[in-house]
C-alpha cells in the first residue's frame, strides 16, 4: 500500500464521528458495521433478483402510442393524424393496436413482410413492461405466456436472418430478447449463436460480443429462469464442457469473465431463504482460473468470500495496483465493491494482528472513496456522539452499537 497517504486510521475515524480510543476490538467493530452498511446500499442499488412488486413499472400509455411501431400500419406510409367526423382522430386506431398488443402488431408486420430487427426491439422493450404490470404471479411467468421468445426466433428462422448471423451484431435487440427465451428454457438456441462462424460477420469484436450474449443468458436465467442455482451450473457445464472450451486461454477469460463476475458478486446477495450448496460454489470457484486471473477484483473477492480460510493476498495486491486513474474510472458499483473490500480486508487484518497494513488499507479507502465513507452516516446520528472521551470500552461499544447504520 502506498506510503505517502497522510490519512492515518484515526483520522478516518474522526471524519465518520468525533475521536474515540479504537481498541482493536471496537476496530473491528466498526468495520463491521460499516461493512454491513455497504452491503445494505450495494443490494438496493443492484438487487439480485426481481420481485414482483419493487420491479413492475407502470406502463405510460401516451408514450406507447406515439411509439413508432404503432405509429403507422404495416406497408401504410406515415401522415398526420386526421379528424373523423366525431371529432376523434386516428389515435384510436392506435389504440386498437395496443389493445391487441405489440406481439399482435408485429406478427401483422411478419406477414406484409416489413418486420426488422428495430421495430422488433420496440416490440420485446413494450412487451417486457407488459409482462411486468400483469397479474400473473411472476413476470417470468407472463413471459414464458407470451410465447414472445417463439415468435421471435421463428421470425429470425424463416427470414433467414438466424443463419446470416447479421441479428446479433444488435446488441439492444438480443439484450431484450434473452430474457423471454430464459424464461420459455431455450437455452439451447442462445448457446449455439456463440459458435455462429464469425467470419461472415467481419467485425474484430467478436469475443467481446459473445462475452455479452453469455452474461446476459446468465443473468436472465437469475431473474427469469431457475435462479442463481441453475446459473451456475449453467455456466460450469458452458465453461469446462462447451465447444468454446477448446479457445485460446485468453479468449475464454474475454468470453466469460463478465458472467463469471456476475455470479461472484450475486452470490454475495443471496436472499433470505434461497440457498445455493457448498458443493455447486464449490464447482463455481474451481472454474476461476478458466475466466479470470489473480489480479482481478473478482478473484479477490472470492478469496475473501468463498473460501474456509479467508485469504486477505489478492484482495491486498489489488488495491496496491489500484492507480487513481483506474479508481477514477469505477462505475458506481464498482466503487461500492472496492469499498467493501477494503473493509473486509482491514477487519480481516486487525483480527489477525496486523494492525499496520489494515491502517495502510484504510488510507487508501479515505484518500481514494472519502464520499462514499463520509456520507454512509447521518449527519444527526454524528451529532448524538459525545465529544469528550469515555475510557471505558464497554461504553464505547455501546456507542458503536447505537450507530444507526442505514
Amino acid at each position: 500500500m502506498k506510503a505517502s497517504f497522510p490519512l492515518s486510521w484515526r483520522s478516518l475515524i474522526s471524519k465518520i464521528h468525533p475521536p474515540l480510543p479504537m481498541t482493536p476490538r471496537e476496530s473491528r467493530r466498526l468495520l463491521a458495521l460499516l461493512n454491513a452498511s455497504f452491503k445494505q446500499q450495494l443490494d438496493r442499488e443492484h438487487p439480485g433478483g426481481l420481485s414482483s412488486n419493487e420491479h413492475r413499472m407502470d406502463l405510460h400509455l401516451q408514450s406507447i402510442l406515439t411509439n413508432p411501431l404503432f405509429s403507422t400500419k404495416p406497408g401504410s406510409h406515415r401522415s398526420p393524424p386526421s379528424v373523423d367526423k366525431r371529432g376523434g382522430d386516428k389515435s384510436f386506431g392506435r389504440i386498437q393496436d395496443l389493445v391487441k398488443g405489440p406481439m399482435e402488431t408485429f406478427k401483422e408486420q411478419i406477414s406484409a413482410g416489413v418486420a426488422t430487427i428495430e421495430a422488433a426491439t420496440i416490440c420485446l422493450e413494450i412487451q417486457y413492461k407488459y409482462c411486468l404490470a400483469s397479474s400473473a404471479v411472476t413476470p417470468s411467468d407472463a413471459m414464458r405466456s407470451s410465447a414472445t421468445g417463439t415468435i421471435m426466433l421463428e421470425w429470425l428462422w424463416s427470414s433467414g436472418a438466424e443463419e446470416s448471423g447479421r441479428f446479433l451484431e444488435n446488441l439492444k435487440f438480443l439484450k431484450h430478447l434473452i430474457p423471454f427465451l430464459v424464461a420459455e428454457q431455450q437455452y439451447t438456441r442462445v448457446l449455439r449463436w456463440l459458435l455462429i462462424d464469425p467470419s461472415p460477420i467481419q467485425k474484430p469484436g467478436i469475443r467481446k460480443r459473445q462475452a455479452y450474449i453469455f452474461a446476459i443468458l446468465i443473468k436472465a436465467e437469475v431473474e427469469y429462469g431457475n435462479g442463481l442455482a441453475s446459473a451456475i451450473s449453467l455456466f460450469v457445464r458452458s465453461i469446462t464442457q462447451g465447444t468454446l472450451t477448446r479457445l485460446e486461454a485468453n479468449e475464454n477469460r474475454i468470453i466469460f469473465y463478465p458472467a463469471g463476475s456476475y455470479l461472484t458478486f450475486a452470490l454475495s446477495r443471496i436472499p433470505n431463504g434461497a440457498s445455493v450448496s457448498t458443493k455447486k460454489i464449490d464447482s463455481f470457484i474451481n472454474t476461476t482460473d478458466i475466466w479470470t486471473d489473480s489480479n482481478s477484483l473478482a478473484f479477490a473477492w472470492q478469496r475473501l468470500h468463498f473460501l474456509k480460510d479467508s485469504d486477505p493476498e489478492p484482495a491486498l495486491q489489488y488495491l496496491q495496483k489500484l492507480s487513481e486513474k483506474a479508481v477514477h474510472t469505477l462505475r458506481a458499483a464498482q466503487r461500492l465493491r472496492v469499498v467493501l473490500l477494503s473493509l473486509k480486508v482491514s477487519e480481516l487484518l486487525l483480527g489477525k494482528g496486523r494492525g499496520d497494513e489494515a491502517r495502510s488499507t484504510i488510507s487508501f479507502l479515505s484518500a481514494n472513496f472519502a464520499k462514499e465513507i463520509g456520507s454512509y452516516l447521518p449527519q444527526t446520528q454524528i451529532a448524538q456522539v459525545p465529544k469528550e472521551t469515555p475510557k471505558d470500552e464497554e461504553t464505547n461499544l455501546r456507542l458503536l452499537e447505537n450507530l444507526a447504520v442505514p
